[in-house]
């Protein structure tokens, strides 16, 4: 049986501090985040109207996704190595190419996985949504495979899913509130679930 997790108000408190040391650059990343994948996928869907043809269509979502793939593993990556007192800038959110197409793979695979899960009667769904859910930060941290980063990941769970569910369920009703404060407050909450995703990950990493 493995030992219990820290305290939610533990790992939360300690989130709180690393976001409020760092708050400037982590609203400055998710802007930035924000304007360039919303300026991308107008371009994108302006460009797919003049070339009505469906392949070019495939090929321009294709193209938006990667883009959004690799926004998304910058973000985790500058909260990463913030997590660590590391030193992180706004522009590292577009220097993770090497890890674009791992990251792109692994997160196809995973969503299938999430998929039939939820055919399944949902509840399978939940359970491996937060088996593999470290997915990401494996192929950040230890630069895995997909399939490598989500074995992985299933091995730090194990015996810790219920745990975790309860912890990610806060997360979410933090994050929805932040969304109903005319979303202003998401710029506040999701940079705090991003390090409480982090520092859950470390302390599973050496447990």
């Amino acid at each position: 049986m493995n030992a219990q997790l820290p305290p939610g108000k533990e790992i939360q408190l300690k989130s709180w501090e690393t976001f409020k040391s760092n708050a400037a650059l982590m609203i400055a990343v998710l802007l930035c985040y924000v304007f360039v994948y919303f300026s991308v996928a107008f371009i994108a869907s302006q460009i797919a109207a003049l070339i009505p043809f469906f392949f070019i269509t495939i090929l321009i979502n294709l193209a938006v996704l990667l883009f959004n793939s690799l926004l998304t593993i910058g973000i985790l990556k500058i909260a990463f190595e913030l997590s660590y007192n590391r030193n992180a800038e706004i522009l590292d959110i577009f220097k993770n190419g090497k890890l674009l197409l791992p990251y792109f793979v692994a997160n196809i695979i995973y969503g299938f996985i999430f998929a039939i899960g939820i055919i399944l009667l949902i509840v399978p769904g939940i359970i491996w949504a937060v088996q593999f859910c470290f997915y990401p930060l494996l192929i950040i941290d230890k630069n895995l495979n997909p399939i490598e980063a989500l074995k992985a990941s299933s091995r730090l769970t194990h015996g810790y899913k219920w745990q975790l569910f309860n912890f990610f369920l806060v997360l979410i009703m933090i994050n929805i509130a932040g969304f109903i404060l005319l979303g202003i407050g998401l710029l506040v909450t999701v940079p705090v679930s991003l390090f409480a995703y982090i520092y859950l990950y470390r302390e599973l990493a050496r447990a």
